[in-house]
């Protein structure tokens, strides 16, 4: 008798040994903590990620309808390194300008169904209206980068992270009163239409140069491009032989206007003024006195923060409702002791 519980209990201990090792591994943990800059995106939709996407348990995807202009090349790379710090799988998608690019680049995420959040830089205020609208309504959460979206579906988003516009552009007016007090018939050039950017940058620069002698003449739209930015400068000279001054809604454009400025023969006459202090080549345009000035607006700090905030809302924490870019005036005096943010 005990001959045989004894081969009865080494069988039983023989089937759980074997059990066990079959039993499959523990899933690794969802979350990663929260650091100081951020943005990445996750698995794949329509659009190839412009970075190759880092390993992680938690999934980002960043929907970003303006990915091409100069000043998310930084932001992006931010946000794409952050991520990997994080061990965040982050994917960024291409919206193209379009705003239906982008709703169908949403509905793909949704049917996907494993994104843990998304964070969105919209082409339009108008235009996010659907895309944000279907985000919310299948529970994804939602951060809103660099740019607004329209003011009937930002409380249906988790936080904000972005620049006051019209503080940037009241910055940039009061230099340019300050600059040039003679003042003179200005010009502005302005990003992509019907964007939260466009329209407050400019209003921003006009109450700050209202009972001045500067007197806005003209605006072009040239959607943050540089060589759109050269070509409506060279028509600005044309049409205004007395221009004197060059506001520009970022640095990017004003270097464009520089450009053509020089072509003309015009350096001593127009002076430009940019916006966003972007980078090595926006100090060196004030060092040399080409650019009178500008202010700052951090790509990377967007980037990382609006990363860490996505965290931060998928692990349950409260987050603020808009994280606020410092902006701070720039001149051929100061430059070279401000952080531009970019080649970080």
């Amino acid at each position: 008798m005990k001959k045989m519980l004894v081969v009865v209990l080494c069988v039983l201990m023989s089937v759980a040994i074997l059990a066990s090792c079959a039993a499959p591994a523990a899933e690794p943990s969802d979350s990663a903590a929260p650091a100081e800059e951020s943005s990445s995106a996750a698995a794949p939709a329509e659009e190839e990620s412009s970075e190759p996407a880092a390993e992680g348990t938690t999934k980002i995807v960043y929907l970003n309808g303006l990915l091409t202009a100069p000043y998310f090349g930084y932001l992006d790379t931010a946000m794409t390194d952050h991520a990997k710090e994080l061990g965040v799988d982050l994917q960024i998608l291409d919206g193209k300008m379009d705003n239906q690019v982008m709703y169908d680049q949403a509905l793909s995420l949704i049917d996907q169904g494993d994104i843990d959040a998304i964070i969105l830089t919209p082409v339009d205020m108008a235009g996010s209206v659907s895309i944000v609208q279907a985000i919310t309504d299948a529970e994804i959460p939602l951060i809103i980068c660099n740019s607004r979206v329209d003011a009937s579906v930002e409380p249906l988003t988790d936080s904000l992270i972005c620049c006051d516009p019209g503080y940037e552009g009241e910055v940039v007016g009061k230099l340019a009163v300050e600059q040039i007090p003679d003042g003179g018939k200005c010009a502005i050039l302005e990003g992509v239409a019907g964007q939260e950017a466009q329209i407050y940058r400019t209003e921003g620069f006009k109450k700050a140069v209202e009972g001045s002698n500067i007197e806005i003449v003209d605006q072009k739209i040239c959607e943050w491009d540089k060589a759109k930015a050269m070509s409506a400068t060279d028509d600005l000279i044309t049409a205004y032989p007395d221009l004197s001054i060059i506001y520009a809604q970022d640095d990017t454009m004003a270097l464009g206007a520089i450009e053509a400025i020089k072509a003309a023969g015009k350096m001593d006459q127009i002076k430009v003024f940019g916006l966003g202090y972007m980078g090595d080549a926006s100090k060196e345009a004030l060092l040399a006195g080409e650019l009178f000035g500008t202010c700052t607006q951090s790509p990377s700090w967007e980037g990382v923060t609006a990363l860490d905030v996505a965290m931060d809302v998928i692990n349950g924490k409260e987050v603020e409702e808009w994280y606020m870019t410092e902006c701070l005036p720039v001149t051929k005096e100061n430059c070279e002791e401000i952080d531009h943010g970019y080649n970080e």
